[in-house]
């Protein structure tokens, strides 16, 4: 059986820069989340051959592992990415150490947005409920840790059922969030502010 290589000591004041730059700047969080959406959204074309192919489903391929699952994994880490960079923009000196701060290691979206007074609306809260349901389990496991994670929970339009459901509407709000998140973030980086104030 292979071992897992060691961590080589050299250099170890490099890569504490590359670690606390990286952590430390809003653009790399901006970067990840842009790299995150090109690839859930790559994933469309896919998702719409699924979505044909349940209402027709001939000729007979077989069974195919849909992968919206995967594109709202995605895209609920893209926003994760955005919101702790809007974090980082507000908080410069998060980063400051060899160790992320224990808030950059959660994947709790709401109470991010909730602690930066982002906005959101009713469904956008229980769209964020959702997704956060896809980030750590169901874009990922075919069960979570917990029964009580599997188990239904009120919808607030009426109704109940578990959060790995997603709807055709879900997909324009997601772009939306995405785009208001983005425009959060490019206005709370320091360059972006810089520049502004060299205009």
């Amino acid at each position: 059986m292979a071992k897992r290589s060691s961590i080589q000591r050299a250099s170890t004041e490099l890569f504490r820069r590359m670690f606390r730059e990286g952590g430390g700047d809003p653009s790399s969080w901006l970067y990840s989340a842009e790299a995150l959406m090109r690839a859930a959204r790559g994933l469309l074309p896919t998702m719409e051959a699924d979505k044909r192919r349940l209402v027709d489903p001939t000729p007979a391929t077989g069974f195919e592992a849909p992968v919206t699952p995967i594109y709202i994994l995605l895209v609920g880490l893209a926003i994760e990415n955005l919101v702790k960079g809007i974090y980082v923009a507000r908080n410069p000196t998060a980063c400051s150490s060899d160790n992320l701060p224990s808030e950059l290691t959660k994947h709790k979206t709401i109470e991010f947005f909730e602690r930066l007074d982002l906005s959101f609306s009713q469904a956008e809260g229980h769209l964020l409920e959702r997704i956060e349901t896809f980030v750590l389990w169901a874009g990922r496991y075919p069960i979570p840790r917990k029964l009580d994670d599997l188990l239904p929970r009120n919808h607030p339009e009426g109704g109940s059922g578990p959060l790995t459901y997603v709807t055709s509407t879900d997909f324009e709000m997601l772009e939306a969030l995405i785009s208001r998140l983005t425009g959060t973030l490019e206005l709370a980086r320091p360059s972006t502010k810089q520049n502004e104030t060299a205009i």
